[in-house]
């Protein structure tokens, strides 16, 4: 589309060009590179916000569709989808995020805090001198008060 004006007091004549228009569908379509990065970004953005782990590994596995419906390569893809979804399970099941230090503060925020008092073995003493061991469980922690109570901090930071 052009519109051309020409005005008549500075001789000066200006055309302006618009794009053709393009349909909403063609605007809104995400092509095979675009899902694959953005996959890789939120799978990146996944290990400090979890929620964003599994939209990445969808948007990668998404991205790779093209491919799975060509044909004799599908097996090659679809043996691949399964590595993948084993080391992202893998890695969950690791959680190196959870550090000794990380659990045992979230085990005393969710009993009230360092100074609440805490019945360990018959007498009252604040949580924070309670002894504590430390144990790595698949997909999180283990807080164990020895002789009283355990403690499970999931891989998303939840206490049990």
């Amino acid at each position: 589309m052009e519109i051309d004006q020409h005005d008549k007091t500075s001789m000066i004549r200006r055309i302006c060009r618009f794009p053709a228009s393009v349909p909403k569908s063609a605007s809104l379509h995400f092509g095979g590179r675009e899902l694959l990065w953005g996959g890789i970004v939120l799978v990146i953005l996944g290990f400090f916000m979890l929620f964003l782990l599994p939209l990445g590994v969808v948007f990668i596995l998404y991205s790779q569709k093209t491919r799975l419906e060509a044909g004799p390569g599908f097996m090659k893809s679809h043996k691949s989808k399964i590595v993948l979804v084993i080391i992202i399970l893998g890695f969950l099941a690791w959680s190196p995020w959870i550090t000794e230090d990380y659990a045992i503060d979230l085990v005393i925020d969710h009993l009230g805090g360092p100074e609440e008092p805490y019945n360990y073995l018959g007498s009252t003493i604040p949580v924070s001198d309670v002894p504590k061991n430390f144990v790595r469980v698949p997909f999180g922690a283990l807080i164990y008060f020895p002789s009283e109570a355990m403690h499970i901090v999931t891989f998303w930071g939840g206490v049990i």
